[in-house]
């Protein structure tokens, strides 16, 4: 026997089952482990008047080398299409970058990771590499080390994932 409606909630609660499930199994995304992976960046710096008024446009690659703890230990540029004055601007800025270590057979290794900044001065706008925004299940050899560094803008859930906020990566340095 049915009666008015049924079918409604029954259609309900298959549409609400359906959403819980594609909702816990996207709630933490997959991460490659194998190399370092960017979880956090300050905002960037105020561009330097003599910068902004150069107008300058193009990019700087760098090698970045993050030590077992997720933090930037050095950078080397590959290449560059600009100034002395930006690569220094732009180094600066990596160089307080929070990234996840690399596993290497369930241990903690530091590694390096390439990262390449795009700008337009005449613009302001800065592209760089977006950090992740969505939670991640950390294996507990990464969150162990990640207990004894600073994680920006990053707040520790209680099944060890990550909630991290910037979602932007092209910015604005007016909009920062």
């Amino acid at each position: 026997m049915s009666y008015p409606g049924e079918s409604i909630i029954k259609g309900g609660f298959l549409i609400f089952f359906t959403f819980f499930l594609w909702v816990s199994c996207a709630s933490a995304i997959d991460v490659d482990w194998s190399k370092p992976t960017l979880i956090g960046r300050p905002p960037l710096p105020e561009i330097p008047t003599l910068l902004k008024k150069s107008n300058q446009m193009g990019m700087v690659i760098l090698k970045t080398e993050i030590n077992a703890n997720g933090i930037v230990k050095g950078n080397e540029i590959i290449k560059s299409t600009t100034s002395e004055h930006v690569e220094k601007f732009l180094v600066e800025w990596v160089r307080d970058w929070q990234f996840f270590p690399r596993l290497d057979n369930g241990e903690v290794k530091g590694g390096f990771t390439v990262i390449t900044i795009r700008f337009d001065f005449s613009r302001d706008t800065v592209e760089a590499p977006p950090p992740l925004t969505d939670p991640v299940q950390i294996p507990n050899a990464v969150a162990q080390a990640l207990a004894t560094s600073n994680v920006p803008e990053a707040a520790r859930n209680a099944d060890d994932t990550l909630n991290l906020t910037n979602k932007s990566s092209d910015m604005k340095s007016s909009e920062l």
